[in-house]
């Protein structure tokens, strides 16, 4: 049986408490983020934040002193599979503002995708338009 370190034990605490929080975060929010975009003030971005294993205790500290248990249940994370890296969901303005959320020790490494969604109707006029 494998033994677990201290270190793991609190990752896989904070894994679990933020997944928990982030499904409460994502229900409670689903219908401002819903009157958001109808007004087109801001868009979707997925923050992508890698860190490497060595300062991953201090990037978690990082979010969590910016914001507590609310803050990191926002951000999904892999680093219990060994892939340092955080994934949020935001809404803002621009690249800039989705990215200020990721501490600032490891923000020159992120990156911020902007999403969009498609219909079936726009899907549909994309292949007509290829013909």
């Amino acid at each position: 049986m494998k033994r677990h370190t201290m270190p793991s034990i609190l990752l896989a605490a904070l894994l679990t408490v933020s997944l928990v929080g982030f499904a409460a975060l994502a229900g409670a929010k689903g219908e401002s983020n819903a009157k958001s975009a109808s007004k087109g003030a801001t868009t979707q971005w997925l923050v992508e934040s890698p860190h490497t294993a060595e300062n991953c205790l201090a990037t978690l500290d990082a979010i969590s002193a910016n914001g507590g248990d609310k803050a990191l249940a926002a951000w999904q994370f892999g680093c219990m599979a060994g892939e340092h890296v955080g994934w949020m969901v935001v809404r803002a303005p621009d690249e800039q503002t989705a990215l200020a959320s990721v501490p600032e020790m490891v923000r020159a490494q992120a990156k911020a995708h902007k999403l969009n969604k498609f219909t079936a109707a726009e899907l549909k006029s994309f292949h007509e338009k290829m013909k």
